[in-house]
C-alpha cells in the first residue's frame, strides 16, 4: 500500500471514529437517560450501571481525543459499546434493545479495523451474544419475570440472531462495497498522482542533462514561472533566485538588452510565432556572455505560455568576432598583396617590353653588321677574324633564342589557365608527331625512327590542354635529346597511381645527370651538361613553373650514364582512386 494512500486512509478512518464518539457521547446519554428511568420504574438500576460507565468514559475522552491514536480510542468505545449490547442481553433477554450494540459494533470493526482485529473482535462477540443466550435460555430473565417463557424458548432467540445478521449484513454489505468503491477510487488517484509526479521527476531529470537553459514565462507580464536546464551553470543562479529576480537579473541591462526589449521580443512571438535572436546576458557574478534565445508561445492546462531556450554562445561567438576581425585584416593584406602582384606584373610587362624591343635592336644591329662583314668583306679579313665574327653570329643568334625562351617563361605568369579533360595519349601522339617533323626523334640515314617506345596506360587528366603538352613535348624532347648517343635508345612513358593522384613518369636511358646537382636542375639557366649538347637551360624551368601553376607536383631521378626519370603530376593532390585506359602505343 503506497505511503500517501495509508494517509487518506487513517483519515478517513480516524473520521469515522470521530463521528462514533460524538455520537456515543450525545445519543448515548440520551438513551442512558431513558435507560434510568425505567430502571427505576422496574425497580433494578444495576442493569444500568454499565452503560454509564461506558458514557462517562466516552466523555471523558472526548477533550483528549487528539492525543490518542484512532485505533486506541475506537478499541475502547466499540469494546464498550459490546459490553453494554452483552449487558442488556444479559438482563433482558429478547425486550433489551440495546442489545443491537452487539452485531452494529462487529459491522463498524470490519469497517475500519484490519481483517485480523476485525475476526478476533467478532468471535469475542458471538461468544458473549452465545453466553447472554444461553443464559436466558436457561434461566431466563431476572429483570422481566412477564417475558420468561420467551426468553425460555430457543427459536426466538434464533429469530433475533438472524434478525441481527440480517441487518448487519446489510449493513455491511452496503458499507463494504462504498467503502470499497472509496478505496479503488483512492488507488487510481494516488497511483495516477505518483505517476505524474514520477513523470515530472523524471521529465525535471532528462532536462537537467540539456545544454541549455529553459524557462517558462507568463505570456501577458512575462515573469518567470519555471526554470529548467543548465540554468545554474550558465547563470550562477539558484532557481529562486531567478524566480524571484525575473529577466531583469539575467540581461545585461545596457542599450538592447533590458527587461523591456525582452518582453517586447515577447509580445512580438505572440503576434508574429516563434522568435530567435542573440542576446547579452549577465551572470551573477556581473560577467556577461553572448546567448541564443529561442521563444515559441505554447499553451499549458489551456493557458498561454512562452517557453524560452537560452544556450551558451559565448566562445563560438568570440570566436565569429575574431574571425570576422581575421577577415577584414586578411581584406587589407590582399588589397595590399594584389596592388603588390599588379606593381610586379607592371615591372614585368615592362621589362617584357624592354626585352623585346630594346634589347632586340642593339642585338640585331650587332648581327646585321657582322654578317655585312662576312658577306662583303669576307675576302679581305683574315682567318681570324672571320672566325670571331662567326662567333658574333653565333652569339647574336644565341642570345636572342635566350630572349624569346625568357619573354615565353615570362608570358607563363600572365596565361590564364582554362581547365578542359585531356586525353594524355591523344596529346603525346601529337608531341611524338611534332618531335619527329622536327628532326628532333633519333632518326636513321634509313629515314625512320629506331627509337624504342615503350608506352604504359595513361588516363584522362582534367588540366589546360596547351600547357600539359608543353610539359610532355619538353620531357620527351629532353630525353630524345639525351638519349642520341646511346646505342639502343629508349623512353618509356607511363601513368601510376599514388594517394595523391595520378602521376607521369618518363625514363630514358641517355647520358643522364649526377643527383648531387639536382637543386641546380629546375632553375633559369642552369646547364648540367657540356655545351656541346643544345639548350639554353631554360626548358625545366618552364616545366617546373607550369606544373606549379596547375598545382602539380614534379620530382627527378638519374645517374650518370644510366639515363633518367621525371615523374609529374598535372592536378591538385586528391585521394580517389581512377581506373587505367587502355595502353597506347606508337
Amino acid at each position: 500500500m503506497l505511503s500517501r494512500e495509508r494517509v487518506e486512509i487513517d483519515a478517513v478512518q480516524k473520521k469515522v471514529v470521530d463521528v462514533i464518539h460524538l455520537a456515543l457521547c450525545v445519543f448515548g446519554t440520551v438513551s442512558v437517560g431513558v435507560g434510568i428511568v425505567r430502571a427505576r420504574f422496574i425497580g433494578n438500576l444495576l442493569p444500568i450501571a454499565v452503560p454509564v460507565l461506558l458514557i462517562l468514559v466516552a466523555i471523558c475522552l472526548w477533550p483528549f481525543r487528539s492525543r490518542i491514536t484512532w485505533f486506541t480510542r475506537s478499541a475502547v468505545l466499540l469494546l464498550g459499546m459490546m459490553g453494554v449490547g452483552f449487558s442488556v442481553l444479559w438482563n433482558y433477554g429478547l425486550v433489551g434493545s440495546g442489545g443491537v450494540l452487539l452485531p452494529t459494533t462487529v459491522v463498524v470493526v470490519w469497517l475500519i479495523w484490519d481483517r485480523r482485529p476485525a475476526i478476533s473482535f467478532t468471535m469475542a462477540a458471538v461468544v458473549l451474544f452465545l453466553v447472554a443466550a444461553g443464559k436466558n435460555v436457561v434461566s431466563g430473565s431476572a429483570v422481566d419475570p412477564l417475558l420468561s417463557s420467551y426468553n425460555h424458548t430457543l427459536i426466538f432467540w434464533a429469530s433475533l440472531a438472524a434478525l441481527y445478521v440480517a441487518v448487519g449484513a446489510l449493513i455491511l454489505g452496503v458499507t463494504r462495497v462504498l467503502f470499497g468503491a472509496f478505496r479503488r477510487v483512492l488507488l487510481r488517484t494516488q497511483e495516477g498522482e505518483t505517476r505524474s509526479k514520477l513523470d515530472k521527476e523524471r521529465l525535471a531529470e532528462i532536462l537537467k542533462g540539456v545544454n541549455d537553459a529553459i524557462f517558462l514565462h507568463d505570456a501577458e507580464n512575462g515573469q518567470i514561472l519555471e526554470v529548467f536546464g543548465r540554468y545554474s551553470d550558465m547563470y550562477g543562479c539558484s532557481s529562486e533566485e531567478i524566480l524571484s529576480g525575473g529577466v531583469g537579473q539575467l540581461s545585461a541591462q545596457i542599450e538592447s538588452w533590458t527587461d523591456e526589449s525582452a518582453i517586447g521580443w515577447m509580445q512580438k512571438c505572440l503576434k508574429e510565432g516563434s522568435q530567435t535572436f542573440t542576446w547579452r546576458s549577465k551572470r551573477a557574478d556581473g560577467g556577461l556572455f553572448w546567448t541564443e534565445v529561442s521563444m515559441r508561445s505554447i499553451h499549458l492546462d489551456r493557458v498561454e505560455r512562452i517557453l524560452v531556450t537560452v544556450r551558451d554562445i559565448d566562445t563560438l561567438m568570440k570566436s565569429h568576432l575574431e574571425l570576422a576581425s581575421l577577415n577584414a585584416d586578411l581584406e587589407r593584406r590582399v588589397l595590399l598583396r594584389t596592388a603588390d602582384i599588379q606593381r610586379e606584373r607592371d615591372a614585368s610587362d615592362a621589362f617584357s617590353y624592354t626585352v623585346s624591343h630594346d634589347l632586340r635592336a642593339p642585338l640585331r644591329a650587332i648581327d646585321g653588321y657582322a654578317r655585312i662583314l662576312t658577306e662583303d668583306f669576307s675576302q679581305q679579313l683574315p682567318d681570324e677574324a672571320r672566325k670571331y665574327l662567326g662567333r658574333m653570329v653565333a652569339g647574336a643568334e644565341r642570345m636572342s633564342q635566350l630572349i624569346d625562351a625568357l619573354l615565353s617563361l615570362s608570358r607563363l605568369e600572365r596565361q590564364s589557365i582554362v581547365l578542359e579533360t585531356v586525353d594524355v595519349a591523344k596529346l603525346l601522339e601529337d608531341v611524338h608527331q611534332e618531335l619527329r617533323d622536327g628532326g628532333n626523334c633519333r632518326i636513321h640515314s634509313q629515314g625512320f625512327c629506331d627509337m624504342a617506345w615503350s608506352i604504359g596506360p595513361l588516363p584522362e587528366i582534367r588540366s589546360d590542354p596547351q600547357l600539359a603538352k608543353q610539359v610532355f613535348a619538353n620531357l620527351v624532347g629532353n630525353a630524345c635529346k639525351f638519349t642520341r648517343e646511346s646505342p639502343e635508345p629508349r623512353i618509356s612513358i607511363r601513368s601510376f597511381e599514388r594517394p595523391d593522384g595520378i602521376w607521369f613518369e618518363i625514363a630514358d636511358n641517355g647520358s643522364g645527370f649526377d643527383m648531387a646537382y639536382a637543386d641546380k636542375l629546375f632553375k633559369v639557366f642552369q646547364r648540367l651538361h657540356p655545351d656541346s649538347i643544345e639548350g639554353i637551360g631554360i626548358g625545366l624551368a618552364t616545366v617546373k613553373k607550369i606544373v606549379d601553376r596547375l598545382g602539380g607536383a614534379i620530382e627527378a631521378e638519374a645517374k650518370p650514364g644510366e639515363g633518367a626519370k621525371f615523374r609529374f603530376r598535372l592536378e591538385p593532390a586528391r585521394t580517389e582512386s581512377v581506373n587505367p585506359p587502355l595502353a597506347v602505343r606508337f
